[in-house]
């Protein structure tokens, strides 16, 4: 994994070809997502994400306009920081304990 990370303060030459690609994903969301995001799966591995058609809509939405209104449930894991405070509840004592999102996954990572 770390081939695919620059290493900080790393010097890169990049060929044109990389410039007309780092443009095309800075102007289409889609493109970036579908060509360079992945995903880890349980049973196939790494491999590229893919979005539903309405995935695709909703980040379209996004991207063309400034205002946005989204229905959406609460618990979807829409956190924007890993220090987002989160409450949890033991179900055996009761007790009630403060968080960040991020103590929360490195707590249940183990």
């Amino acid at each position: 994994m770390d081939e695919y990370v620059k290493k900080p303060h790393a010097k890169h030459s990049y060929s044109e070809k990389e410039i007309k690609e780092l443009i095309k994903c800075n102007n289409d969301p889609l493109y970036f997502i579908e060509n360079y995001v992945y995903i880890q799966t349980t049973s196939k591995g790494r491999q590229l994400f893919k979005l539903y058609d309405f995935q695709k809509k909703f980040i379209k939405q996004l991207n063309d306009y400034k205002y946005n209104i989204a229905l959406m449930g609460r618990q979807m894991g829409k956190c924007l920081h890993g220090d987002t405070k989160i409450k949890i509840k033991n179900k055996k004592t009761g007790e009630i304990r403060e968080l960040t999102i991020k103590e929360f996954f490195e707590m249940n990572d183990s």
